[in-house]
């Protein structure tokens, strides 16, 4: 992602509880970072589902608030 002259990464990593994203800039500094709980259902013994509505909205949520932290940090 690019803002003026400056850039960073967003990096989503999707696991059983949670969504977590991080901002990294172009040297590699975190800029922000943000997790959403994901909610489970258990329907049997050693069996775990999730909604996949739940995931996507949760890895969209946490992205957007990863971009508006780098929007208040002079990112975009």
């Amino acid at each position: 992602m690019f803002a003026g002259n400056k850039e960073f990464v967003v990096a989503l990593d999707e696991g059983t509880t949670n969504a977590k994203a991080i901002a990294l800039d172009g040297f590699g500094n975190v800029v922000a970072k943000f997790s959403q709980p994901l909610a489970i259902q258990t329907p049997r013994e050693g069996w775990v589902e999730q909604s996949g509505e739940a995931l996507i909205s949760a890895s969209l949520d946490v992205i957007a608030r990863g971009g508006r932290k780098c929007s208040g940090s002079g990112y975009q």
